[in-house]
């Protein structure tokens, strides 16, 4: 996989900017706050992710509000950060993952991991949180088993139809379906799913 860090020439300090601002929107005193780099490491990541559209600036007041834009670019590098968090998981978390997907039926057309797996404060006994996303309701019962009968890790799986989650997305009505999507980062599909969350905003 080519690493995070070659895509646009970003540099880790650029990257975690890049990461902050995802999370909100922020002037550049906010995001040297948040980041805990020094003024001119944010300066120069600032104008580097600028400089290569992958965010903008708007003014408020005398300062600047800065914030991810909305193109193919900033989709792909969400995509790599998605893989990143699912690299970071235990062996057994991610087998169960994959044990999950193998034995179901019809592959879904989007899965994003959410609950404390997605935010990393996990432990052992956590259960895996999953968001599957599909034209229409799967059998996920022996998918769940199998995860657990080879990991020993529950699975809980929340469903919602692919034409559903457009209108949740527009109407954020459900407060479980917002949480997965806050916190959560999809497995499947990494720049389709991201496509469907800008196409929303």
């Amino acid at each position: 996989m080519v690493s995070l860090e070659s895509i646009h020439g970003l540099g880790k300090h650029d990257l975690k900017c890049f990461k902050t601002l995802l999370d909100e929107s922020l002037h550049v005193q906010g995001l040297i706050r948040a980041t805990d780099l020094n003024p001119g490491q944010v300066q120069r990541s600032s104008e580097r992710l600028l400089q290569r559209d992958l965010i903008k600036a708007q003014a408020q007041g005398n300062q600047k509000q800065l914030s991810v834009k909305q193109n193919q670019w900033t989709r792909y590098l969400r995509a790599g950060i998605a893989t990143e968090h699912l690299q970071r998981l235990p062996a057994k978390r991610r087998r169960a993952i994959q044990y999950y997907h193998d034995a179901l039926q019809e592959q879904p057309v989007i899965t994003v991991v959410h609950g404390s797996t997605a935010t990393h404060d996990h432990d052992q006994d956590s259960d895996l949180d999953l968001l599957v996303i599909n034209n229409h309701n799967l059998q996920v019962n022996q998918a769940e088993q199998k995860a657990h009968s080879q990991t020993g890790i529950h699975v809980n799986t929340l469903q919602i139809p692919l034409n559903d989650l457009k209108d949740e997305l527009r109407l954020q009505k459900d407060p479980v379906i917002q949480s997965a999507i806050e916190k959560g980062w999809p497995t499947r599909n990494k720049q389709y799913y991201y496509e469907l969350l800008d196409d929303a905003n």
